[in-house]
């Protein structure tokens, strides 16, 4: 639940992956962000990891398509969303939003014969930092009202995982318009229970690097 860039894409020659995690190393370094190099047959790559933000992968499976370490061990190959980055930036702000997509573009640009991104602060699309401002600030507003919403919730005693779940869908499409529960099967007792939101769409210059050396592992 919070503001979220998506993105796919192929890498234009496998043999160049160790050339785009090197510049990508290079520009954690001078970020102070750390990252951490996977090299085996099955996925090679680099993923980063910036304050406060879901990890930025780039990460490539022998068919030279995205995917993460999650992806791989969840998803299977033939899966849609196998090849699909979910990058949410929610708790890190505008201007790492901002210098993560900047990166993408950049090392998209560089590197990949192909890129699709999806980005829900319109940055990607649009590069206006005064519409991606307004937009994190509806995401925090909105998420600070469901977060009361769900505090306020009266226990039912017995209530099943199911009717919790739709008291949720029901009270959340009465209060917000847009947004619907989404339902994660847990497979270890077989029963759906109610994980998360899913807020709707809700529709400059970035700050200079800070030096330093970022952790890094083989």
């Amino acid at each position: 639940m919070g503001l979220t860039f998506h993105y796919s894409g192929k890498i234009r020659d496998y043999n160049r992956i160790d050339e785009l995690t090197d510049e990508v190393a290079d520009l954690c370094r001078e970020l102070n962000w750390h990252f951490t190099l996977i090299s085996d047959d099955k996925l090679k790559g680099i993923v980063l990891s910036a304050p406060e933000s879901e990890p930025l992968w780039f990460m490539f499976t022998p068919n030279g398509k995205t995917c993460s370490v999650v992806n791989f061990q969840c998803w299977q190959p033939d899966d849609p969303f196998y090849s699909t980055i979910h990058v949410k930036t929610q708790y890190a702000g505008p201007e790492m939003h901002m210098i993560m997509i900047k990166m993408l573009r950049h090392i998209s640009e560089k590197y990949f014969s192909e890129i699709e991104v999806s980005d829900e602060g319109e940055y990607w699309e649009k590069g206006d930092e005064e519409n991606l401002r307004r937009i994190f600030g509806n995401y925090t507003e909105a998420i600070n009202m469901f977060t009361q919403m769900l505090d306020g919730m009266q226990h039912i005693p017995g209530e099943s995982p199911e009717e919790l779940g739709a008291r949720i869908e029901k009270m959340a499409k009465e209060n917000f318009e847009g947004i619907e529960v989404v339902v994660v099967r847990n497979d270890q007792d077989d029963e759906e229970t109610p994980s998360a939101a899913r807020l709707p769409r809700l529709g400059g210059q970035v700050k200079d690097p800070v030096g330093g050396r970022a952790n890094e592992s083989d």
